[in-house]
């Protein structure tokens, strides 16, 4: 049996102030990118999202020499790709039960 997930690309930065990336992902031969943004002043409010499809990163600068290598976790994403089928909409916020 063959597994019904996996990872398509990662991309984004962390510069120890801010951070913006994406997962972009197939689970059950459909795309999905999950997204987290903030930053630890709070000047850009802590994001997380789910959503069909693949969402790229904004247009931008980013200074590679603060990238950084983005986590899978295969489960959590999982989890959240059910979480948003069940809602029925194309794109859902993490953090609004939390």
């Amino acid at each position: 049996m063959r597994d019904k997930f996996k990872v398509i690309s990662t991309d984004g930065y962390n510069d120890g102030y801010y951070w913006d990336y994406r997962i972009w992902f197939a689970y059950d031969e459909k795309e999905y990118t999950y997204m987290c943004e903030g930053s630890f002043s709070g000047w850009i409010e802590h994001a997380e999202a789910i959503a069909k499809g693949i969402i790229d990163l904004p247009e931008g600068y980013r200074d590679s020499r603060f990238s950084s290598d983005v986590e899978v976790n295969k489960e959590e994403l999982i989890g959240y790709v059910k979480r948003l089928l069940t809602s029925g909409e194309d794109e859902i916020s993490l953090l609004e039960d939390e």
